[in-house]
């Protein structure tokens, strides 16, 4: 008999603790939950890998591809510098124009009514000519030869 009732007792006491740690754990779970199940809004991550696949088209399959760095080094830029490495694998992204082939954001050069072919009026990208924009802003460049 007392070997049934330790089993009870600890069934019991099992019961107890676990509405107990349910009752107070699930609520906030719960919360979290619906908040971001509410979200409409995008991360900053997300949107910045959004702007680099339609490059690809122009850019060449693999090798380096410079990128042309923001004015000023913020946090953000280098994130979105981050960004470009990893969603344009298995090109190499890096700073600078010394590839022939270099992307520009919206950030890092002021937008201007040029034509595909025209050269750059940026003095860093002397020696190349656009070569792909799109409605984001995002261009690419090219080393006129």
């Amino acid at each position: 008999m007392t070997d049934a009732l330790a089993r009870v007792r600890l069934l019991v006491a099992v019961m107890v603790t676990a509405a107990i740690g349910l009752r107070g754990g699930i609520p906030p779970i719960l919360a979290d939950w619906r908040s971001l199940a509410g979200r409409t809004e995008r991360d900053f991550v997300s949107l910045a890998a959004e702007r680099y696949p339609a490059l690809v088209p122009w850019l060449p399959p693999r090798g380096p591809v410079g990128y042309l760095p923001e004015p000023q080094q913020t946090n953000d830029a280098f994130l979105r510098f981050c960004i470009a490495q990893n969603v344009l694998t298995p090109r190499v992204v890096v700073l600078g124009t010394g590839p022939d082939y270099v992307i520009a954001g919206p950030e890092s050069l002021p937008q201007d009514d040029d034509r595909r072919g025209a050269p750059s009026r940026d003095p860093r990208l002397h020696g190349f000519v656009l070569y792909a924009s799109f409605p984001d802003g995002m261009r690419v460049f090219r080393r006129f030869e």
